[in-house]
Parts: structure tokens; C-alpha cells; sequence
């Protein structure tokens, strides 16, 4: 039996354009209500309304995310093909991966301003030394743009990738330090400092680490495959960003929600997951360095044996 469009059945599986957007609007706000509230340990009937209302549309809105992916992806590389310009973006990884790095850059660039602010306004030491984590990875970032044009115009283009992958993991090694300092500032401050208003920033943080942290991760197991280094670079400075802005949001979340008493277990989840993410980038450089340096050896000419 075909089902009228005109049902309520029909509908609620083939909802209209704004009736999506107010589904989306209303699934961000009951989830981050409902993540404030289970932080502050909530329990009122207030809360208990929000989790149960967010159990309802939460998979409402994932069946909607999946059934309107297909076209939406659809209508977007038909839009893409009509640009020569667009459609090589669509068509090469490597070009498309620069273009995106250029626009993760300028985010990046902005993100910093606002880390920079937020350590002025709330008087947040470690909201500035995320800020110089930041623009040393952007000054990295921009430094892999250019050594990608320069190897397109070079006879030695294969070596120039490398070095700039070698030199990529050492600097991701030196760039720790920032978030060591990041990691002493919090343990150092603990709860010293006020939240007041604060909450924006941690949705801010939250709407950035959650994107960063999902593109860089599909980016890092598709650079795997690529035999540009410099492609391979550029993708792991990016979750080394992304995992730095998960610890960010961690940390802002905890200070801004945890209750007065909790205290010593929010320092030891920040000291855990700094050290955690820590591991991670230390691990990726020293894979870099290893890697970059062993292929780099392959082009040196031994020297000849004396006689």
C-alpha cells in the first residue's frame, strides 16, 4: 500500500526544508543543554525534559543527516562541475588539499585573535599559550603552502616534499612545549579564575574542535595514500591542531561546569588527556622524522672508498 503524501507518515520521513533546519537549530541546542547539565551533574525536572527530548530528536536527526546525504553531495559536485577551476578541485586530492589548507589557515588565523581575546577579557594564561600553539602551527601551515609551490616548480621536488616532512615532525616535537605550558597553567590555576560568561566561548571552542577534529581524521587515513609528503605533512599538522582543540574543549568545559568539589578530578582528567594528546603529536613527529630522514638517505651518493 503507497503511502499519500499528504499523511503525517509521509512527512515525517520526507520533511520539508524548514522543518530540517528547525530540527538541526533545536538537536544543537538540546545537546549542549543536555551536555551543560550532565557536567553540573542536573537533575531537576527541567533537565530530565531536556535529555529525554534530546533522545527523541538526536536520531531524528541523524536519519535525516543520512537520507539527505546522498543528494545533497550530489547537488554539490554538480555545482562544482560547472567551474573548470572548482571541478580540478573536485578531481585532484592534492590541489583540493591545498585549497582547504589555505581556508583552514585563515580559520586558524582566527581562532588565534579569539584565543588572544579570551586570555585578556577572563585573564586566562592558558587561553595564550593556545593562542602560541595556534600561530606556530598557522606559520607551519603557511610554510607548507609555499614549499608546495616551490617542489611544483623544482627538478627535485621529491626531496623538497621530504625535507619539508622531516622538518614538519621536528617542529611538531618543539611544539609540545606549548602545550606543556598549556597543561602547567591549568593544573597551576585549577578553579582560581572566574567563568563568568564563559559559556559562549566553551560553545565557540566546542562548534570548532568537533569539525576540526572530524575533517582531520577522514584527511589523516586519506593522506596515507598519497605520495606527496607535503600533502602527508600538511594533513598531520592538522589533527595535531585538532587534538590540542579536543584537550581545549575539555578543559574549557570542565572549568566552566564541574562543580566546586570536584576540583582535584578535573585536574586529573586535564593532566591525563594532556598528556595523552602530548603522546600522540610527540609520536607522529618522531614518525615523520624517521620516515622523512630514512628516504631522504636513499638520494644520498656514498662517498667513494679510499684506496
Amino acid at each position: 500500500m503507497r503511502v499519500k503524501k499528504e499523511s503525517l507518515k509521509y512527512r515525517f520521513f520526507n520533511p520539508s526544508l524548514f522543518t530540517i533546519v528547525v530540527v538541526y537549530i533545536a538537536t544543537i541546542i538540546l545537546v549542549a543543554i543536555s551536555i551543560k547539565n550532565a557536567i553540573a551533574s542536573d537533575t531537576s525536572a527541567s533537565a530530565i525534559v531536556v535529555y529525554v527530548l534530546s533522545f527523541i530528536i538526536l536520531p531524528y536527526a541523524i536519519y535525516l543527516g543520512v537520507r539527505l546525504y546522498p543528494h545533497v553531495k550530489e547537488r554539490i559536485i554538480r555545482f562544482i562541475k560547472m567551474s573548470d577551476t572548482l571541478s580540478l578541485m573536485l578531481d585532484n586530492y592534492g590541489y583540493r588539499t591545498i585549497v582547504f589548507t589555505f581556508f583552514s589557515f585563515a580559520a586558524t588565523v582566527i581562532f588565534v585573535l579569539y584565543n588572544i581575546a579570551l586570555a585578556f577579557i577572563f585573564h586566562v594564561g592558558w587561553y595564550g599559550a593556545l593562542a602560541g600553539y595556534y600561530t606556530f602551527l598557522s606559520i607551519l601551515s603557511a610554510h607548507n603552502l609555499i614549499r608546495f609551490k616551490d617542489s611544483k616548480y623544482s627538478q627535485s621536488s621529491l626531496i623538497i616534499s621530504l625535507k619539508t616532512y622531516r622538518n614538519d615532525g621536528i617542529l611538531l616535537c618543539i611544539a609540545i612545549a606549548f602545550i606543556e605550558v598549556i597543561i602547567i597553567l591549568v593544573v597551576s590555576q585549577g578553579k582560581s579564575f572566574s567563568t563568568t560568561n564563559m559559556t559562549m566561548a566553551v560553545y565557540v571552542t566546542a562548534l570548532y574542535a568537533f569539525i576540526k577534529m572530524a575533517i582531520s581524521i577522514a584527511n589523516f587515513v586519506k593522506a596515507r595514500k598519497q605520495h606527496d609528503y607535503i600533502i602527508r605533512a600538511i594533513k598531520n599538522t592538522n589533527l595535531a591542531a585538532a587534538l590540542v582543540s579536543i584537550f581545549a574543549l575539555q578543559t574549557s568545559m570542565l572549568k566552566q561546569y564541574a562543580p566546586e568539589d570536584a576540583v582535584r578530578y578535573v585536574t586529573i582528567w586535564n593532566s591525563a588527556t594532556g598528556g595523552v594528546v602530548c603522546a600522540i603529536i610527540l609520536a607522529i613527529g618522531i614518525f615523520m622524522i624517521v620516515i622523512g630522514q630514512k628516504e631522504l638517505n636513499k638520494f644520498k651518493i656514498p662517498k667513494p672508498k679510499k684506496q
